[in-house]
């Protein structure tokens, strides 16, 4: 499966080349996946291994951990089909990215503050899915298929 990897500065191109989805750290487009391979990313710090999209909390993530997430998607889309992909629940596709790709962009921390404050966040669905993906597949033995396929 190749990849083009495009990292922004997080300017005008990545605004552009988002479109709705500019609070990102990186995305795929499903169809690219058969076509391009690609995958464009946000704010780009290379040498420090960093990815920012410029929010307040969680706005930092690894660059490895961020391309890790993303290939994910594009491994899940692959081995389950693009519509079945979408009917994925979102705190199991964002969750199990992230847990494969072993990092959240909130720590601890940050999910106790926003959480003592009722604050919302965008990235709780991610770092909350994180933690029901590994206690799901703790329980059913690893099974990615059980995961993915299962209510």
């Amino acid at each position: 499966m190749e990849t083009r990897l495009f990292l922004t500065n997080g300017g005008l191109r990545w605004k552009c080349l988002a479109l709705r989805s500019h609070g990102a750290f990186a995305l795929t487009r499903p169809v690219s996946d058969f076509v391009s391979g690609a995958l464009i990313v946000n704010k780009s710090d290379m040498a420090g291994n960093r990815v920012s999209n410029g929010a307040r909390i969680g706005g930092v993530r690894s660059l490895s951990g961020t391309i890790t997430h993303e290939q994910v998607h594009r491994l899940v889309r692959r081995r389950f089909g693009l519509i079945r992909s979408f009917m994925i629940p979102t705190w199991k596709s964002e969750g199990f990215a992230d847990y494969v790709a072993n990092e959240s962009s909130l720590t601890t921390k940050d999910v106790r503050l926003l959480k003592s404050a009722g604050t919302g966040h965008p990235a709780l669905v991610y770092f909350e899915g994180r933690q029901k993906v590994a206690a799901t597949l703790a329980r059913n033995g690893h099974s990615v298929e059980r995961l993915m396929l299962t209510e």
